[in-house]
């Protein structure tokens, strides 16, 4: 569990793997998510922290696929169509597993989803745009928090100019990207606070006027529907309140060493808002 301290210099990195970025030791928003519920639920996920779902690491491959094509094309494998029950198909797949050990495996329709997904966010205006002008693909940043003297650390998926402002591109695949429902994602899983958090932490070690923050959706499923949201700026406002009250608690409870859990004393319940009436 980190507990680096702003000794660390600020810095703008490009090119660290995402391997080598988890090793920074410094806080990030990922880790603060677990303040959502209490102190002892945030230590225990940075403590032991819990292997990724399936669809959280077909989205890591995802990002690698469009925003690092190169680290992208070394790490994932598409594996051959062979008959691993006859003596040449045995052969052949050993042999493919000795020239691509240690690499991931994708299968052909993954890889095919992956094409067409790609092939829709380029053929959105405003979506291709953004990702081919000039810019900084997955940057880290990493920055002294001046309030609690905590190394705090993120990795933009893109830095850009759009329009004539600067902007902080986030990638998102999503079950549905219209902007009433990815809205409702945007709030749930905390994209409106990774979208400050980054914005902070790139204002700190690039100043400059205030980055506009934008989400680049694609549907996961044909026919892969591609929107580009803009972050309102009450809701990355919003982000950065909850953001900096989770790092403040984050750092009293570093100097306490105490990582409470619940109330210990006894709470009242009642039915939620608008289930009364239909109960009686």
């Amino acid at each position: 569990m980190s507990t680096a301290t702003a000794q660390a210099t600020t810095a703008f990195l490009t090119g660290v793997s995402f391997s080598d970025y988890t090793l920074i030791d410094a806080i990030n928003h990922s880790k603060l998510e677990g303040f959502k519920r209490t102190p002892a639920h945030a230590r225990e996920d940075m403590l032991h922290p819990k292997n990724g779902t399936a669809a959280q690491a077909l989205g890591h491959a995802f990002h690698e696929y469009i925003l690092e094509p190169d680290a992208f094309a070394l790490q994932y494998v598409v594996p051959p169509k062979v008959d691993r029950r006859t003596k040449v198909g045995k052969e052949t797949w050993a042999q493919w597993e000795a020239d691509n050990a240690g690499k991931s495996l994708l299968d052909a329709d993954e890889a095919t989803d992956y094409g067409r997904m790609k092939a829709s966010i380029f053929a959105h205006q405003t979506a291709r745009e953004l990702l081919m002008g000039k810019g900084y693909n997955e940057t880290t940043v990493i920055w002294p928090d001046q309030k609690t003297g905590l190394a705090c650390k993120g990795r933009l998926d893109r830095i850009t100019q759009y329009g004539g402002d600067s902007w902080i591109v986030d990638l998102k695949t999503s079950k549905d990207a219209d902007e009433k429902s990815f809205k409702w994602d945007a709030s749930r899983y905390g994209y409106f606070r990774g979208a400050a958090w980054y914005r902070k932490g790139l204002a700190a070690v690039r100043p400059g006027p205030l980055r506009r923050c934008c989400f680049i959706v694609v549907e996961k499923e044909p026919p892969y529907g591609v929107a580009v949201h803009e972050a309102d700026e009450r809701a990355l406002e919003q982000g950065d309140r909850e953001m900096t009250a989770w790092l403040d608690r984050y750092a009293e409870c570093l100097a306490s060493g105490e990582w409470p859990c619940y109330d210990p004393g006894m709470g009242l319940i009642d039915y939620p808002p608008g289930q009364v009436d239909e109960v009686f």
